[in-house]
């Protein structure tokens, strides 16, 4: 009886262009920008000063301790402060400093060429629907965790 030759899951496949793209990242890190976490961070940041290190742990996805970690560093290096506010000075509000931007933007030229590199076998075309299709995926997982951890 032949062998039937199994095709690899879409998990696995996922994983490996995942970890592809951190080994791209990482040869760009070695050029002085951000790490993917930190760079997701200031991302955020960029155009919102009403964040807190919850809120952006929750959009991450990520614990609070880890992105309490990340966020920690990226205060140390004067890249982003945090600040109170009036109407509430129990919360610290997260605020994108002038060399964050300036860090952030050396890093998104990095990253342009990151995503060149790992997507260069698409055109235009096929890259917008493979942003599409990650988009479909990343909703519907949300939904699906969503309805499994309400009772």
């Amino acid at each position: 009886m032949p062998e039937t030759i199994r095709q690899p899951r879409t998990m696995y496949l996922i994983w490996r262009v995942s970890e592809a793209i951190l080994n791209l990242t990482e040869r760009q890190r070695q050029e002085g920008v951000l790490s993917l976490s930190k760079y997701v961070v200031l991302s955020f940041l960029r155009d919102r000063d009403d964040l807190t290190s919850a809120d952006v742990a929750r959009r991450m996805g990520h614990t609070p301790q880890s992105t309490n970690e990340t966020i920690t560093s990226l205060e140390q290096a004067g890249l982003l402060e945090k600040r109170t506010r009036p109407s509430n000075r129990k919360a610290k509000f997260l605020s994108i400093t002038p060399l964050g931007v300036d860090m952030l933007n050396l890093t998104e030229t990095a990253m342009d060429r990151v995503e060149q590199q790992a997507f260069a076998c698409l055109d235009d075309t096929g890259l917008a629907e493979f942003r599409a299709t990650l988009q479909d995926v990343i909703k519907a997982s949300k939904e699906t965790l969503a309805h499994i951890s309400d009772p």
